[in-house]
């Protein structure tokens, strides 16, 4: 059998290596930088404004206010306070803005689905709004059962 010839492997030059992981680092870096500035300029959209709260449960269904006030504090909302409203009639859901200002009430708008909102400030409020649940809280995100 001929013996196989067997190649010399040829040295690569010292700085061209040192080029190649030169460019490698900038290009890491560049990306990084990137996307730095990126978050920076458009931070992720969980919660935008810290709002504070209060549920009141405005139909005869058990448990709603508090199942409702579970599923805002896991969207990062400062429920204050939840209780049954004044009455078990409500046929909508609806925000009363007690205060809190537009970006309070549309915060907490873009957080449950409710569209309905309803200025009624307060002097002296402790919520910036009050959420009451109406019958139609299944159609609305924040009511639907989880499966």
């Amino acid at each position: 059998m001929a013996a196989a010839k067997r190649k010399k492997k040829t040295k690569r030059p010292v700085a061209g290596k040192r080029l190649r992981t030169a460019i490698v680092l900038s290009i890491v870096l560049a990306i990084a930088l990137s996307l730095v500035v990126r978050w920076a300029l458009d931070p992720p959209q969980r919660v935008r404004r810290v709002v504070r709260v209060e549920v009141l449960n405005g139909t005869e269904r058990v448990g709603l206010a508090k199942r409702v006030r579970n599923r805002l504090i896991a969207g990062g909302v400062d429920v204050l306070r939840y209780d049954n409203a004044g009455r078990q009639d409500f046929e909508h859901t609806l925000i009363l803005d007690r205060g809190g200002g537009p970006d309070a009430t549309a915060e907490l708008a873009r957080i449950t689905g409710c569209r309905r909102v309803l200025i009624q400030e307060l002097e002296d409020a402790a919520f910036d709004a009050t959420l009451i649940i109406g019958k139609d809280i299944d159609r609305l995100p924040i009511g639907r059962d989880e499966r």
